[in-house]
């Protein structure tokens, strides 16, 4: 039986607000790589919140990501995702890649980081 998948996406949103505009694959970017970006101590929960993507990430990110990323018009988040099945050593599930679909299509929520959550 072959290992459920894992990765991470950046995504898009206009600034400043809730409007979803795009996302893509983040490729080559392994866990401990974006750990160290973010400052994301947890090596157990394996980047599964989302982060929000700063001028310096954004730098570094560029050469993973297929979109080139304008921070004066759009809020980036690096998000982890993955198939069913997966399970970080920390024992989180990672939401999956694409949500499931609902009656009026999927709807993409605009994350909150940590460092924003209440």
């Amino acid at each position: 039986m072959a290992e459920a998948e894992h990765g991470w996406v950046l995504e898009w949103f206009v600034k400043n607000g809730a409007e979803y505009v795009g996302r893509t694959d983040l490729t080559n970017a392994g866990v401990e790589w974006l750990q160290t970006l973010f400052g994301e101590p947890s090596a157990d929960d394996m980047m599964c919140s989302s982060y929000q993507v700063g001028a310096r990430q954004a730098q570094e990110l560029a050469a993973h990501a297929s979109q080139p990323m304008d921070l004066d018009r759009f809020d980036y988040y690096v998000s982890g995702w993955a198939e069913q099945g997966f399970r970080t050593p920390g024992g989180l599930y990672p939401p999956p890649k694409d949500p499931p679909a609902f009656i009026n299509g999927p709807v993409r929520i605009r994350p909150v980081p940590r460092d924003d959550a209440q």
